[in-house]
């Protein structure tokens, strides 16, 4: 019982639960029936029993007052005006942030300083103008925290975003848990990691670290003092030898771990 009861705290099992329930017509950690003060704040309901089998198995019941409010939106969902007021600028104008692109084994492969705000639309201007130069290779999926509002606007928008339509696009496993409403239909349906069964191994656990991008934004920041007064010129030429330097002791690593990321490499690029 206490395997099975920690087994529930795990990503993958979280995740794969909130699949069902959103796959059901009618899922039962409504609101609906409920007045505020009858909600209960206490942890879910728990119960075992064993199956035909004889085998252990866990059941558990939503508490309502578990889940948080309902909303249209999804938390995790930018401002579509930007956060860009206008006001007196007395001295140099700053970027807004710095996005990279990494892939799961570590390897960062551009950076790009947004301006203003970090707009999702810009967002996949840059993944699709970084894998679109010669013999680049398309990546199969893009995992981003925001992609609910990126996938919605790729749907919106086939036309123009039609580079997009065969990429699935799902928001990493942290930000999903934590950060996006359960109750947002759309986001629940497209961007959960567990509708994609192959980013699982044979284990039932991620095959790759969906948070890889975040973890890399901690390096960064940790040069932010030192380039927060350089200039375009500089602070580029900076990052750049900065993500180069990191890029050949990843590599590095990866070969002598025995996974031979230049091998592979030279190998897809001669088919």
């Amino acid at each position: 019982m206490e395997r099975l009861h920690y087994e529930r705290g795990q990503a993958a099992f979280t995740l794969r639960t909130r699949l069902q329930r959103h796959r059901i017509a009618h899922p039962q950690n409504g609101l609906d029936d409920q007045s505020p003060d009858a909600v209960d704040t206490a942890d879910d309901i728990e119960t075992f029993h064993l199956d035909n089998a004889g085998h252990l198995r866990i059941h558990s019941e939503n508490n309502p007052g578990s889940v948080g409010i309902i909303d249209e939106a999804c938390e995790a969902s930018k401002s579509p005006t930007g956060n860009h007021k206008y006001k007196a600028l007395f001295g140099r104008s700053r970027t807004h942030n710095l996005q990279t692109i990494v892939r799961p084994c570590g390897v960062i492969v551009a950076q790009a300083p947004f301006y203003n705000a970090e707009a999702v639309s810009n967002v996949l201007y840059f993944v699709q103008k970084v894998f679109s130069v010669p013999r680049a290779h398309k990546p199969e999926h893009f995992i981003y925290d925001t992609n609910c509002d990126a996938k919605q606007q790729v749907l919106a928008h086939p036309e123009h975003w039609s580079w997009f339509l065969d990429v699935g696009m799902t928001v990493n496993v942290f930000h999903f848990l934590h950060k996006h409403d359960e109750r947002h239909e759309f986001c629940q349906e497209h961007c959960n990691p567990m509708a994609y069964p192959e980013l699982l191994g044979p284990d039932g656990k991620w095959f790759f670290n969906t948070s890889v991008a975040e973890q890399t934004n901690v390096w960064l920041g940790g040069y932010q003092s030192m380039c927060r007064e350089m200039l375009p010129t500089k602070f580029n030429f900076f990052l750049n030898e900065m993500i180069r330097l990191r890029n050949q002791i990843t590599v590095a690593k990866l070969a002598a771990d025995g996974h031979n990321p230049r091998e592979r490499v030279r190998r897809v690029r001669s088919t």
